[in-house]
């Protein structure tokens, strides 16, 4: 059977500082948690597996990397 959450009481202000946060960052998960009805930032990830783990099936490493825009490089 299908499990349903219900979203937390908080869901919009984390939705807003993940805005915030990743702000200019062109790849990156925010993680919050619902602590006791609180917002609490628990990490940023920047790579899938730390950038160890390829995509299975191989392809979706090209495809999904060519959906970024990187910024250009500044010397």
């Amino acid at each position: 059977p299908e499990e349903r959450f219900e979203k937390p009481a908080e869901f919009e202000l984390m939705k807003g500082f993940a805005a915030t946060l990743s702000s200019g960052i062109p790849f990156v998960r925010v993680d919050f948690y619902d602590a006791g009805g609180k917002a609490m930032l628990g990490e940023m990830t920047f790579y899938h597996h730390c950038g160890l783990v390829p995509f299975k099936p191989p392809h979706w490493d090209k495809r999904l990397g060519s959906w970024l825009e990187l910024p250009e490089a500044r010397s």
